[in-house]
């Protein structure tokens, strides 16, 4: 499964179809193979970083709960009014998600979540509305997940759940930055979830690191260099003097900071 676009409305800070604006136009964000968002603080970027794998959730979803608030790694919220614009019972949540399934087939979903009163807040939202390429669900009382109780779409759910597997989000990458970090030898690989693992990786991926520095020369006037007296790597954008110990390392360096990773013998 790859994601081609989400248009959503009611998430969190983002407004939504109420009452009193049922025809707001939904926010849109079409996916490419590399996606930036950009915005002030406060503006919702994290939002619609988690979205997006909220939505995964939902998509692999095959319970009585519509909009699950628990996904595998991490949980949304304690209940789904958590997630509703304002935590108004009455703002429903619209989402209209396109992707592509393995097979190469084009999906389109609409779906609209809500809750039926001030009380139902600690209870799954209702499905008010699930539309799968024109396909609803044939009684509306019975619910499989975000996706309608219809044929087709039974290959898409452990679809959803894999690509779910395959993502990881990072949180935003704030932390103080530290004089060293640690890399510990593995064997195998895994999707980075700090700062410090997405170092890990890049340390033991060569091939990742080299489409890395191309997209950071690109875009930052950045540079990912071998470093030709230790086993690692240096991000370069700017001056800087390179820490110099030993054993295995990698550093990254910009005008302001430089970090070290280091490793053993």
């Amino acid at each position: 499964m790859r994601l081609n676009s989400l248009a959503f409305a009611g998430y969190r800070s983002f407004a939504a179809r109420s009452p009193a604006a049922p025809n707001r136009p939904l926010e849109r964000l079409h996916l490419a193979p590399l996606t930036i968002l950009l915005g002030k603080n406060n503006s919702g970027k994290s939002t619609v970083a988690r979205l997006f794998h909220h939505v995964l959730v939902a998509l692999g979803a095959d319970g009585n709960d519509p909009f699950p608030m628990k996904g595998p790694r991490r949980s949304y919220g304690a209940s789904f009014r958590d997630v509703q614009h304002s935590g108004t019972f009455f703002n429903p949540l619209d989402l209209e998600i396109e992707f592509t399934s393995d097979d190469g087939a084009g999906i389109t979903l609409v779906s609209q979540l809500i809750q039926t009163g001030e009380l139902a807040g600690d209870v799954p939202p209702v499905l008010r509305r699930s539309i799968l390429n024109g396909l609803q669900n044939p009684a509306p009382d019975i619910v499989r997940g975000l996706l309608p109780d219809v044929e087709a779409a039974k290959l898409l759910r452990p679809q959803a759940r894999e690509l779910l597997d395959m993502s990881c989000h990072l949180q935003p990458v704030r932390n103080p930055i530290q004089p060293s970090y640690t890399i510990q030898a593995s064997s195998q690989l895994a999707l980075p979830e700090n700062d410090e693992s997405v170092a890990q990786l890049l340390y033991a991926d060569a091939e990742l690191r080299a489409a890395v520095g191309t997209w950071t020369a690109e875009t930052l006037c950045a540079k990912i260099s071998e470093t030709p007296s230790h086993p690692g790597f240096s991000v370069g954008g700017g001056e800087g003097n390179t820490h110099e110990d030993e054993g295995k390392w990698c550093c990254i360096f910009s005008p302001h900071f430089g970090v070290a990773w280091r490793g053993a013998e």
